[in-house]
């Protein structure tokens, strides 16, 4: 995830999508801006953008997977 994403440089937003590893998805988050998990789709608040590129190229936010949450953090 890149939070403020509209004050990045594209050279080092360039730098960074064509760095991460290829399934993963780079996230840039603008500044007043929200990407939500409602527990079935992702939707975006705010007065910015939500960008996403997976495998160096820019996807839309639907094709974002549902997170993984590991609730068993912390129980032994």
């Amino acid at each position: 995830m890149i939070p403020r994403h509209n004050l990045w440089s594209e050279d080092k937003l360039h730098r960074t999508v064509q760095l991460a590893q290829r399934t993963l998805s780079v996230v840039g988050i603008d500044e007043r801006t929200a990407l939500c998990w409602d527990g079935s789709t992702w939707t975006t608040s705010g007065v910015g953008n939500v960008s996403v590129f997976r495998n160096g190229s820019r996807q839309s936010v639907e094709t974002l997977e549902p997170p993984v949450i590991d609730l068993s953090l912390g129980s032994d």
